[in-house]
């Protein structure tokens, strides 16, 4: 299965060449970032006249989307993303040509921002991550795998979860990982676990600390 990877467009044109695939995985934050974060009508009026022509245009058989720390739509209006041409996924599960993927768009706190939990509350969202599960999109990145910012505010620069990170240690039979939230983490790689599959994981964010559009969507064969 080939499957492109894409997170954190933040409603920065050019929005990016999808180039043809089976599943195409979107990672959160797809609102504009120019808009205020509580703007819902023109959050909406983005999605329905920008994002979702260019999704139904995208080249995949399958798309699986979630929400990102930027997307207040979805908390607000949560249909909206919905009625998109995708698998909306929070918390939830779904197999694709028996391939079982798990969506969720949790961050530990960064700022004041959708969709943020404690790292205990983090942790039982995880929990619901079932056993079969084979490729996992999370918004945010587990601790110190493509979660490194460049101005930390005096806080701990690897800004990824660690409740995530224990999570996917553990996973039986986790094949992928996917996410972005944090811009500088650009990039792929791969996390050999002890006794388990090695575990490929992509910080497939669109945009660099800067906002600017500068990376392509990365593509994994599974």
């Amino acid at each position: 299965m080939r499957i492109v990877c894409v997170s954190d467009t933040h409603g920065i044109s050019p929005l990016p060449q999808i180039p043809v695939c089976d599943l195409l995985l979107f990672a959160g934050d797809v609102e504009d970032v120019h808009l205020h974060p509580h703007d819902t009508s023109s959050q909406r009026r983005y999605l329905e006249r920008v994002f979702a022509p260019w999704l139904a245009a995208a080249p995949a058989r399958h798309k699986v989307g979630i929400a990102g720390n930027h997307d207040f739509l979805a908390v607000h209006a949560p249909e909206a993303l919905r009625e998109l041409p995708w698998h909306y996924l929070e918390d939830e599960t779904i197999e694709i040509e028996g391939v079982v993927v798990h969506g969720s768009p949790w961050t530990p706190p960064f700022f004041d921002w959708a969709f943020m939990l404690s790292e205990p509350e983090l942790a039982a969202r995880w929990e619901l991550v079932p056993a079969d599960c084979a490729v996992l999109v999370t918004h945010g990145p587990p601790h110190r795998l493509g979660d490194r910012v460049e101005r930390a505010y005096g806080r701990d620069p690897h800004q990824g979860s660690t409740s995530l990170r224990a999570a996917v240690e553990r996973h039986p039979v986790l094949r992928l990982h996917v996410f972005g939230h944090i811009h500088e983490g650009h990039g792929r790689g791969v996390l050999v676990r002890e006794a388990l599959t090695p575990l490929i994981w992509v910080n497939a964010a669109r945009v660099d600390a800067g906002y600017r559009p500068v990376h392509e969507p990365i593509a994994v064969e599974l």
